[in-house]
């Protein structure tokens, strides 16, 4: 095995160990075995590679698991948690943008011995970086349904939760960098909505500015029953979609190429701080910025190295994100299943379209295939699948990245040239207006969604010799075909 096989091995072996500890096992007794198991193979068999990096291996199996109790541990045994049900007085600081919603704020305040959430009155008088003294009765997030709030929460270190308390500004925040990332994006904001109408302009908040807390609930449902969920939410398409715009501005302005690239590293990075860098922004950025580092340096990425990289890093600095961020999962499944199956899928298509309609057999080839792979978390998050996400998906693919495109120009450019952002922003809005039209539309078809409780082991059962018949029938010639 090469030297860069055996670090990506590693990594991987990180992120199976997290997985398992998430999903399986979770003891402290296991990790002991595991190591020691791992220790046993390098000590006996030090003299054969294979081995010994299969030992090194479990010990890294074992750190991962190690990772993901030990992060569990602490937010679930925080000393905040006694508060439970109590009134009680903390003062803190606000470690997070405040996000102004429907008739409520949500502020996340850094307290001494943990992390706490807050649901305040709307109009509260708080930002980023203030610290402030809250008064109001502490509770412990219980589970909802299905959903398991309070993991939800502990993957952001959160322990307790206050719901609208009293909050009493004790001192104003001085000038910090991410203050000034908050005070641009809303700056931004406050351009979106001057320049569009509020339907419209609440699903550009969200696409661009990655906050969604203006979006009424019934939209927010329409979205999922149609499958375009994916449309709104910061996902890899977007990230990718910004870097291309401003490495082909910077071009244009007569940057060099290896300059213009270093640049998008930069401005991509900027940019997943100021949409809140959720996991499909962050994973989606890694691997940009791996790509273009690479090319920087004059190497090939690989794909596969990329993503096994970014799922590394993001694990590594939050562990229990595997488990209790469904976005998390979401991104990076329907980023395996284009990698898996996209291809086999899109020769398949081929043969039936015969050399005709490229565009779109490659969109339908990659919804399909992204589709695949959510759907056993979609059912064991949700206990619902969309039945017309492949239609809504077809439909409205060619107009994203105008939407995006326009979107990201007209408030960033307000910023600068305040007079040039209405115009763009006329053109925006016609655009997000058939998005919106496609979504309620799509929602509303009879059977758009099918509600079912499959348990996840099943499909464990079915998709292994699915995925294994894709790879089996077609030949090695196609896929090369496919993929060159």
């Amino acid at each position: 095995m090469e030297r860069p096989d055996t670090f990506i091995f590693m990594l991987l072996s990180f992120i199976i160990g997290v997985s398992f500890a998430s999903f399986f096992i979770d003891s402290f007794i296991f990790i002991i075995l595991v190591v020691m198991m791992g220790i046993a193979l390098i000590g006996v068999f030090w003299k054969q590679e294979t081995v010994s990096i299969i030992g090194v291996s479990l010990i890294v199996f074992s750190l991962g698991m190690f990772s993901y109790s030990f992060n569990l541990f602490k937010v679930e045994n925080n000393e905040l948690i006694k508060l439970n049900n109590q009134e009680v007085s903390l003062e803190g600081i606000i470690s997070e943008e405040v996000k102004k919603g429907i008739g409520k704020s949500e502020l996340v305040v850094d307290v001494n011995g943990g992390r706490v959430l807050v649901f305040a009155d709307m109009f509260v008088d708080a930002e980023y970086g203030d610290k402030v003294l809250i008064k109001g009765i502490a509770k412990v997030p219980d589970k909802l349904d299905n959903f398991d709030y309070r993991g939800y929460l502990a993957k952001d270190g959160i322990s307790i939760l206050f719901n609208f308390p009293e909050v009493e500004l004790i001192e104003k925040h001085k000038s910090s960098f991410m203050g000034n990332i908050y005070s641009f994006k809303d700056r931004a904001r406050e351009i979106i909505k001057k320049d569009m109408p509020f339907r419209e302009g609440v699903v550009i908040e969200a696409m661009i500015l990655g906050d969604d807390s203006r979006m009424d609930k019934e939209f927010k449902q329409n979205l999922s029953l149609s499958g375009l969920s994916h449309a709104i939410a910061i996902s890899g398409s977007h990230m990718v979609l910004f870097s291309a715009i401003i490495f082909e501005l910077l071009m244009f302005l007569g940057f060099w190429r290896k300059q213009a690239q270093t640049a998008v590293i930069i401005f991509t990075f900027f940019y997943i701080i100021l949409v809140g860098m959720p996991a499909s922004a962050v994973r989606a950025g890694i691997m940009i910025g791996l790509l273009l580092f690479a090319q920087i340096l004059g190497r090939q990425s690989s794909a596969w190295r990329t993503i096994i990289l970014a799922g590394f890093l993001i694990v590594l600095e939050n562990p229990l994100s595997l488990k209790f961020d469904v976005g998390f999962q979401l991104s990076f499944l329907a980023v395996l299943g284009m990698m898996l199956i996209g291809p086999p899928i899109n020769y398949l298509l081929n043969q039936f379209f015969k050399d005709r309609f490229h565009y779109l057999r490659e969109i339908l080839a990659m919804t399909l295939s992204a589709q695949f792979f959510v759907i056993p978390v979609l059912v064991n998050s949700f206990n619902s699948i969309s039945l017309v996400s492949v239609f809504s998906n077809i439909v409205i693919a060619p107009f994203l990245p105008i939407i995006m495109g326009l979107g990201i120009t007209f408030p960033f450019l307000g910023i600068i040239v305040p007079f040039l952002s209405w115009p763009i922003s006329l053109f925006c809005t016609i655009f997000v207006s058939f998005l919106i039209w496609v979504v309620n539309v799509s929602a509303s078809i009879p059977f758009a969604y099918l509600k079912t409780d499959i348990p996840f082991i099943v499909f464990v059962f079915l998709y292994t010799p699915l995925i294994y018949f894709i790879f089996k029938k077609l030949k090695r010639k196609e896929l090369e075909f496919l993929m060159g």
